[in-house]
This record gives C-alpha cells, structure tokens and sequence, in this order.
C-alpha cells in the first residue's frame, strides 16, 4: 500500500546510494537505494529509468514549473554501462536532482512524487505503466554527450539547441493570447540576458582554469630542471653534486612550492566558479524547457480554438 510521506518546507534530506546490479544479459539493469527523511523516512529502491519518469510526470503535472534536469552520461560500450565510474557519476546526478525536488515548494506535493516515493516495487511496475524508458538511453529526451568524458557544460549546450528548435518550431503559428503574457516575455527576455552572460563568465572561467593549469605544470617543470642543474650522473652512474647544488635545490623547491600553490588556486577557483556556473548554466537550461512547455501548450491550445473557429464557421454557413 502506498502511504503518503509529509515535506516540511525545505528541511527534506535525501540519499541516494547503495547500487546494485540486478538481472543477467540485455535485462541486466543497476538500481539505487533512495532515501528520504522529510521528516517521516521513506525509503525504496529505483533504477535511473524510473528519475527518469519521474522527470517526464513532473512536466506535464507542474507545466510551467522549472523542473531540474539529470545530466547524463552515456556509456560508449555495454560493458562501461556498468562501470564503477558511470554509476557512481550517475549516483551524484540523481542525488542532485531528488534533492533539488524534494525542496522546490512548487514540486514536493505532486503526486507523482508521492508515488514514486512510496510505492512498493511491485505497485510500482504496474503504475509506471508501459512506456519504455532505456536506462543506456539519455535522460527526459535529450541528447546523450558523445563521449563518458564530455564536459557538463556540453551536454547543456546540446540540450538547449532542442530546446531552440521546439521553440522555432512552435514559433511559427500565432498563439492564443493570456493574461499572463506579458509576465512571461518579461521572464524570458531575462532569462535569455542571464544565458548570454553566464556564458561569458563560463568561458572565462574555464579559460582561467586552464592557464593556471598551464602555470602549475610550467613551473613544476622548472623546478625539475633546477633541481637536475646542480647535478649530473657519469657513465657508472655515480651521481656528482655541483658546487651550485644546494642554491639550485632551493630554487627547485621554490619553484615546486608556486606550482602546488597555483594548483591548488586552479582547484579552488574551478570548485567557487566553475561548478556553480555550470550549475546556473543547468538552471538556466531548466527555465528554457519550462517555458517551452507552456509555449507547447498554448501551441496546442490554439489548435484546438482554430478548429472550433472553423467548425463554429460551418455552422453559421
């Protein structure tokens, strides 16, 4: 029986972990241990296929809503897709999403949640319903990275020219006009002005991290080089200090320290800059869906007005 949990604001704690691969052959699949604490525990176990209806249910129940999205990654052979690095790489995108769902107030009480929270495995087969949902295949429709190593950054960026083209594609027949209108222009014109923007900043943010990269490894080299100056080996491989040696083995650890130091600015600088900026580039991405779906709608929407303008037509005839 599927008993409903209660959220209490934003104070829900989620964890997913615990994979195991489950099945033999083609019907091989890897599952999770999901856990909830919000503030009653829910605990079950799903596969990626099944985020990945929840994703497809949360759009269509809480249209409009800005739904994030799990990065994928695929695995370029069979044998990868059940790799320590591809699950667990999976692992950190699926706790990511739970939790941004679990505490989004527009997202937590939608009864696909509950079900998906809730539900014995049994229960859960049967409701998921028939639709197939391929745990190799990319997430919610969108294009798989073309490679396991391709740069979340990608993988955006392909999603958000899907996105352009529904949106050239629905573009092209004047919609119904709502209320609402104007507030959604306004939210769209903002969101596009952040997407240009997060995109210089992410470009330069990479470009920084790669040249303090650069730096470190120029200076790491150096010091190698400094400290082999004030040495050298003969042919019986009998090592010879020079009289420079000790002024040349201070220069290399010098030179050795500025190279951890600069390392560890790169490291810092990609986990304070970067990261978010790839996260705010995925939010970024989200909203576009999000209004894409409602664009969809109104699509849809004038459809069905146009055709009941015309039969509306014949009649007057």
């Amino acid at each position: 029986m599927m008993e409903d949990i209660t959220i209490s604001g934003s104070q829900a704690e989620v964890k997913v972990h615990d994979p195991q691969h489950q099945g033999e052959g083609r019907s091989k699949f890897t599952s999770y241990l999901v856990e909830v604490k919000a503030p009653s525990l829910s605990v079950c176990r799903r596969r990626y296929s099944d985020f990945q209806w929840l994703y497809e249910k949360l759009l269509e129940e809480r249209a409009g809503c800005i739904i994030p999205i799990i990065l994928h990654t695929r695995a370029l052979t069979p044998g990868k897709r059940f790799s320590e690095e591809l699950v667990n790489g999976r692992m950190v995108q699926l706790n990511w999403f739970l939790s941004k769902v679990m505490n989004h107030h527009d997202l937590v009480d939608s009864p696909s949640l509950q079900t998906f929270l809730t539900v014995n495995q049994t229960e859960w087969d049967g409701i998921k319903g028939t639709k197939s949902f391929d745990d190799g295949a990319s997430e919610a429709g969108f294009p798989e990275p073309g490679s396991e190593k391709e740069k979340p950054a990608g993988v955006i960026a392909k999603m958000m020219n899907k996105v352009r083209t529904k949106i050239a594609m629905v573009g092209n027949t004047k919609l119904e006009s709502t209320p609402d209108d104007d507030i959604f222009n306004d939210i769209e014109a903002y969101v596009s002005n952040l997407e240009a923007n997060i995109k210089v900043l992410h470009k330069g943010s990479e470009t920084l991290v790669k040249s303090m990269k650069q730096s470190s490894d120029t200076l790491k080299q150096m010091g190698a080089s400094f400290a082999l100056m004030g040495q050298y080996t003969l042919a019986n491989d009998v090592v010879v200090r020079t009289p420079s040696y000790t002024m040349t083995s201070r220069l290399a650890s010098n030179w050795n320290n500025l190279s951890k130091l600069i390392s560890f600015q790169q490291s810092s600088t990609k986990g304070k800059l970067e990261v978010p900026l790839e996260e705010m580039m995925r939010d970024v991405a989200a909203a576009r869906i999000s209004l894409t779906k409602r664009k969809e709608l109104l699509y849809n929407y004038t459809l069905k007005v146009n055709i009941g303008n015309k039969k509306q037509g014949q009649l007057d005839k």
